[in-house]
């Protein structure tokens, strides 16, 4: 038999085997009877075909109206169905939860990855900030210590050169100072045979012009003109008062 006659007869008595239990679902004596027949009739021609396949297609349509097997094999083909898509949704969701899961990781491995490039870059330029600053200090630490020893060589030049003036200007007093006896007599005005009031007086008159308190309110050259002579005059007079007192004591 080929696969056309055989859907066909299963067809067949599946659908037979429906028309009869209808005929005895009722429970009606004439139907009954009916039923009787047609499986009678029927039942050795299944039997010739030696295959258990169409007892169970007319078994099948027998008891659909009993028990509603059709229903309950659609029920579990839908029940099994939509197992298979629960499964398949729950490993769709997995698989999609798995793949947000590798992509949250995978973004997580970047946003670190960047962080520490991040910090690596902040380190680099602190580390940076912090040798240009050291340098600049340095440098400014090397030229406050030239600018100081610049500082101290021109102070000490500038008190060499004071000091020089002033030993060149002591010096220039001590010469323009009276040596001898005739040189102090000369300062103070008076001639050699002059008597020691005399000279005191002189002494007095030319201190009492050229005194340095006459002088406080001028600056410059002109008070230390007046200071260098009064130096003068006190220096002649010392050595007319020593020359006098030589001469007492020799008894000239």
């Amino acid at each position: 038999m080929n696969i056309t006659g055989f859907i066909f007869l299963f067809v067949f008595l599946l659908c037979l085997g429906n028309v009869t239990g209808k005929l005895f679902k009722n429970m009606n004596p004439f139907l009954v009877m009916i039923g009787l027949v047609l499986l009678l009739g029927f039942f050795p021609m299944i039997d010739q075909q030696g295959n258990m396949l169409f007892f169970v297609a007319f078994a099948l349509g027998f008891l659909e109206n009993f028990f509603s097997v059709f229903g309950l094999i659609r029920d579990g083909f839908y029940n099994i169905r939509y197992r298979f898509e629960l499964n398949s949704s729950v490993n769709k969701a997995h698989d999609d939860l798995e793949r947000q899961k590798s992509a949250h990781e995978e973004d997580l491995r970047r946003q670190k990855r960047a962080a520490e490039d991040d910090l690596q870059r902040q380190r680099k330029d602190v580390e940076e900030q912090l040798r240009r600053e050291n340098q600049e200090a340095e440098e400014r630490l090397r030229r406050a210590k030239e600018d100081l020893k610049r500082q101290r060589e021109e102070a000490e030049q500038q008190k060499n050169k004071k000091a020089g003036s002033k030993r060149e200007q002591s010096t220039n007093n001590e010469s323009m100072m009276p040596q001898t006896f005739a040189e102090a007599c000369e300062v103070l005005g008076v001639d050699q045979s002059a008597s020691l009031a005399e000279c005191k007086k002189a002494k007095r008159t030319l201190s009492a012009m050229y005194h340095p308190d006459k002088f406080e309110q001028f600056t410059g050259k002109r008070r230390k003109q007046a200071e260098i002579e009064f130096q003068k005059i006190m220096c002649a007079w010392d050595i007319v008062e020593r020359e006098y007192k030589r001469k007492k004591n020799s008894g000239c």
